[in-house]
Parts: C-alpha cells; structure tokens; sequence
C-alpha cells in the first residue's frame, strides 16, 4: 500500500467517485424503502379497511408516483437554474435521463416522455455526448 502512495496519491482518492456512487445509491435505495414502509402504514391504517395485498399494492403506487414527482421536480428546477445561470445547453440536456425517468414514474403518458427522449437522442447523435467537468479529475498525463 506504501509503494502505491509513492506513485500516485492515496490509494482512498483513486476510488472516492465510485464509492460516493454506490453510498448515494444506497441512500436513494433506503429512502425509497422507508417511503414505502410509511405508504404500507397508511394504506393499511386507513379509515376505510382494505386487504392487505391490495394495500401493499395501493403503497407501492403511491411510493412511485411520490419519487417519480420528486425526480422529475428536482431535475426541472435543476434545468431553470442552469437556464437561469446561462449555463450551457450542454450541461441542461444531461438533466434530461431524470426527467425522463420521473415523468415516466409519475405519469403513463408516454408521449411527453418519448418526446423529450427523443430530443435528448437527437442532440446526443448530432452533437456528441456531453463533457461534464468532474472536480476531482486529474489529468490524463500524470
């Protein structure tokens, strides 16, 4: 371990972006989790009493609609704020996957959907994918 410090850094710093991914994976996945355990506890605890497999079910769609909402809302907020700050279109079109993906859990409308999917497609095959600055990249030659 000593002899790869000498080369190149810390060991821990080569590895810190796939470790923040999977850490923030996890979180999305234990949010979810404890969102759906709290839809399972309204649904069932309801005034009107229902099965409880059509209340596990009732939770689950509840549970998906909420965080497709979120994510679609988080990444249109995200897209005015780097309109808003004359960021590059860029840097615009790579909030589009989410938004896409929070329509599609939100909603069963896929014409919106596939519509936005095929302008990111588009821009995409025209223009090449997105450079995306990463703050801890160090350059190709050392």
């Amino acid at each position: 371990m000593e002899s790869l410090r000498r080369w190149g850094g810390s060991v821990v710093s080569q590895f810190t972006p796939l470790h923040q991914a999977m850490k923030t994976t996890l979180g999305i996945a234990l949010g979810f989790l404890v969102l759906f355990c709290l839809m399972i506890l309204v649904a069932i605890n309801g005034d009107p009493k229902i099965p409880s497999a059509q209340a596990l079910g009732l939770a689950l769609e509840w549970t998906i609609h909420l965080v497709g909402g979120l994510v679609a809302s988080i990444s249109a907020v995200g897209m005015l704020l780097v309109a808003a700050g004359h960021g590059s279109f860029q840097r615009q079109i790579v909030l589009v996957l989410p938004l896409l993906a929070g329509l599609l859990l939100l909603t069963s409308n896929w014409g919106l959907a596939l519509a936005v999917g095929a302008v990111a497609c588009v821009w995409i095959f025209k223009y090449g994918a997105p450079d995306i600055e990463r703050a801890g990249k160090t350059p190709s030659g050392s």
